[in-house]
């Protein structure tokens, strides 16, 4: 293992520390004991191993956040912990994933012509 991908996993081991002590042990969204560190803003998506860009959740919605069944909404985009508010996305709302199968078996926001995207 490298000495930089060593010294991310300290600076994370910390932010995950913290972020527990600081949400108390519980999910941000239901107050469940919370059992997984979720990064506000993807790492994907340039986001960070940061306290600012973690919370806890339970493992039932931080499976719905990534199923995209609890969505979550940034009130304030220069601060995302306290800016930051879980909305329960309806299921008739036609939201899904990229490369989710429609009932029809088209790809959903691919850009494919034959999805309509």
């Amino acid at each position: 293992m490298s000495a930089r991908r060593r010294a991310a996993l300290r600076i994370w081991a910390v932010v995950k520390t913290t972020t527990w002590e600081r949400d108390r042990g519980r999910c941000r969204h239901c107050a469940a004991p919370a059992t997984d560190p979720h990064h506000l803003k993807y790492r994907s998506a340039g986001g960070a191993h940061e306290t600012s860009n973690t919370v806890w959740l339970c493992r039932r919605c931080h499976d719905a956040v990534h199923a995209l069944q609890l969505l979550v909404w940034f009130t304030d985009a220069n601060d995302l912990l306290d800016g930051v508010t879980f909305i329960w996305r309806p299921a008739w709302d036609g939201l899904e994933r990229p490369g989710q199968r429609h009932a029809a078996g088209k790809t959903a926001g691919t850009g494919d012509a034959e999805d309509g995207a």
